[in-house]
């Protein structure tokens, strides 16, 4: 690539950045305060002076660069916008939320036509470029429904079945986009999702087996609505969760005090 296309390049990249940025905090902010997120849904961001760079953008570069903030704020205006909705409604799910329509309209849809642009100017047609983008996004896209779907403190059957309905539109709506098979991370949201169904007596045994791959608080959270407003039945599950991390902590900290002594 000659050194002006390579200029072109990482201009082109930079103003693209900056579009996918802004069709994110249409959502929910990037990386903002709370005192910008008025500021990042209103105006367009800036778009970065590279003219003097001369090198072509690397995938780990643009992985960095275009991965969205897990910041407290970003997790918090979308736990907003899930908490709204009614979770425990006794009515069977038939279609997704509105907030899975916005992220598919003001990201999965500008980001797809970005990158079409991209592939199309500089001849990169299913390369590794554009799988890192997508791939960077819809993880942390999945990190932070997850984060959000475990605020929930009171669900039906049906609400979950809702957020299940939700989380399956937009992996259809990702495949569509990206043209990717694989929501990186998503199994983890449907798997906390599908844990609101097991039996109280197998609470233990799920989480000895698969429940140390989430946080306590998204455990608390699952508790919550695994409790059904019975407080006994909450303490009892809380009581199980910090029995379990206890123990993996004891162990994780044991094994630690083996690899020092190995090696000392």
């Amino acid at each position: 690539m000659t050194g002006v296309a390579t200029k072109n390049c990482k201009q082109l990249t930079a103003t693209n950045s900056a579009s996918i940025t802004s069709s994110f905090s249409k959502i929910w902010p990037i990386g903002s305060n709370t005192n910008q997120q008025q500021q990042t849904i209103d105006k367009e961001p800036s778009i970065p002076n590279n003219n003097n760079s001369t090198s072509s953008p690397s995938p780990s570069s643009v992985h960095n660069n275009l991965i969205v903030s897990t910041s407290s704020d970003s997790i918090e205006i979308l736990t907003m916008h899930i908490c709204a909705m009614n979770w425990s409604t006794k009515e069977v799910a038939n279609t997704p939320n509105p907030y899975v329509y916005d992220i598919n309209i003001n990201v999965f849809h500008p980001l797809s036509l970005i990158l079409q642009n991209i592939s199309k100017e500089f001849h990169l047609q299913d390369h590794v470029f554009m799988i890192v983008i997508w791939k960077a996004l819809l993880s942390c896209l999945a990190s932070q429904l997850l984060e959000a779907l475990s605020r929930v403190q009171q669900c039906s059957d049906e609400g979950r079945g809702q957020m299940l309905l939700d989380i399956q539109t937009l992996a259809v709506y990702a495949q569509s986009a990206s043209k990717i098979r694989s929501f990186p991370r998503l199994d983890y949201v449907i798997e906390y999702i599908q844990a609101f169904y097991i039996p109280i007596h197998e609470w233990e045994h799920w989480l000895t087996n698969y429940g140390t791959k989430y946080s306590r608080s998204q455990l608390t959270g699952l508790a919550s609505c695994l409790s059904r407003s019975d407080k006994r039945q909450y303490q009892r599950l809380i009581n199980t969760i910090n029995q379990i991390y206890n123990t993996t902590n004891q162990t994780n900290s044991f094994g630690n005090g083996l690899l020092t002594t190995t090696t000392s």
